[in-house]
């Protein structure tokens, strides 16, 4: 049996599409626990008469674990399973956004956030890897990406519990309720999340595994049938990370690392410090989260938006477009008042290109690179988050025209990213010219 034909081209089963469910709320609670502290940083610059400039270093902290914890979980993922690397990064996240509401300075925030990020970070390639992995051919760029865009959902909830959460009952709620929500969602993948199917043909050991799950898919196999993964298996003259620059992918690989790098970047100068930057502007602070909840939601119709014309137009035109769109608006901000309705259109460009360039990179690497590529691709993507943490808190200070004018340029350098890529998703008449193999 052709597994990975069964899956590019068979019909979309339920158990299909409960891990697709399931992935998408990971990386709800991922976006939750990622986004909780820079909306509580308001509250905890007044709790401990700590300066804005000094979180920069426990926000980059953060994500530089979130990088390692990328690479780590996604080497991890390829090699040892995405489930068994999906469920402990959930777990190691919620833990550590738990014991923040214990913090009691810079010190131990910064310890605690690090781990958090380590396991934020392995998250999202293995969740990537597995709505890739589970969904059809013809609708997975939809289905990698809905489960991208949920990590700006889950900044909205985020934003949204914070305006009514912080003033109430002050901030160590607001990281109870993200890691105690984190936990419950690791014990149920643990109890209810399938290995990857694709993963499992790929272990002749596991095969009683992999035909129990194809028999939850209406495809049962008898104990006799040898499992293959055809197309897959053309690709991968080499597994891991020496497939990221290997049999002709090392112009593909670049051009995506710089994407993510500078969409990242542009990214996390919102998530990281818009809200305190319309606190510096007058905004109260649940008018603050508000607004940048805002931007998060606006974020969460436009990946969806995109991910609908990226079958009908390919990748290339889509994500083009949209980035275009982002630089556009960010030099409206620039010039003109900033509003709650253009931070919602501006989010709606910008998380757009981030959600679909997630769906982008599970297309460009085979299975047995997936993990790895998807992760190299969001670590290196990282330094961008890195240099915004630092950036941000100087920009703020600086007002709209250098705040939203480096949002601009950086998503000018993910345009340019974007006309280097050569493996782009097809237009739907492409996969159809093509007898529905992959392009």
């Amino acid at each position: 049996m052709d597994v990975g034909h069964r899956l590019d081209h068979g019909p979309w089963s339920r158990t299909q599409k409960f891990v697709l469910a399931l992935m998408a709320l990971t990386i709800l609670f991922d976006g939750f626990d990622l986004l909780v502290l820079s909306f509580a940083i308001p509250a905890l610059m007044k709790d401990w008469d700590v300066p804005r400039s000094g979180f920069a270093g426990v926000l980059a902290l953060g994500l530089v674990a979130m990088s390692l914890g990328t690479a780590i979980a996604g080497h991890l993922g390829d090699r040892l399973g995405r489930k068994r690397a999906l469920v402990l990064s959930v777990a190691v996240f919620g833990s550590a956004t738990l014991a923040t509401a214990f913090a009691t300075g810079l010190a131990s925030l910064g310890v605690l956030r690090a781990i958090a990020g380590a396991g934020l970070g392995g998250a999202v390639p293995n969740a990537a890897a597995m709505s890739a992995e589970f969904t059809p051919l013809i609708r997975r760029p939809l289905a990698v990406s809905l489960t991208a865009v949920c990590m700006a959902l889950g900044g909205a909830v985020a934003g949204f519990c914070a305006a009514r959460v912080l003033p109430v009952f002050g901030w160590p709620y607001l990281f109870a309720l993200g890691g105690v929500a984190a936990l419950l969602l690791a014990l149920c993948l643990g109890a209810a999340l399938p290995e990857s199917a694709r993963f499992l043909v790929r272990r002749r050991h596991r095969w009683p595994e992999l035909r129990r799950l194809l028999a939850r898919m209406g495809a049962p196999a008898e104990d006799a049938v040898e499992f293959t993964d055809q197309a897959e298996t053309a690709r991968e003259t080499h597994s891991g990370w020496r497939a990221l620059l290997a049999g002709g992918m090392a112009r593909n690989t670049v051009a995506l690392w710089t994407s993510f790098t500078s969409c990242m970047l542009a990214v996390y100068l919102a998530l990281n410090w818009l809200p305190s930057f319309l606190a510096a502007r007058g905004w109260t602070l649940a008018q603050a989260s508000n607004g940048a909840a805002l931007y998060n939601f606006g974020g969460v119709a436009g990946a969806l938006v995109c991910a609908a014309l990226v079958p009908r137009f390919g990748s290339r035109a889509a994500l083009m477009a949209v980035c275009a769109g982002g630089i556009g608006s960010a030099i409206w901000l620039l010039n003109g008042p900033v509003s709650a309705a253009m931070l919602a259109a501006h989010g709606l460009f910008v998380n757009a290109a981030m959600s679909n360039l997630y769906a982008l990179a599970a297309h460009v690497y085979p299975t047995a690179a997936r993990a790895s590529g998807v992760a190299a691709a969001i670590a290196l993507g990282r330094l961008g988050a890195v240099a915004s943490a630092y950036w941000g808190a100087d920009l703020v200070q600086r007002g709209p025209e250098a705040y939203f004018g480096a949002i601009a340029a950086a998503l000018l350098v993910t345009f340019t990213g974007l006309v280097f890529t050569t493996r782009h998703i097809p237009a739907r008449r492409a996969q159809n010219s093509s007898n529905g193999s992959p392009v």
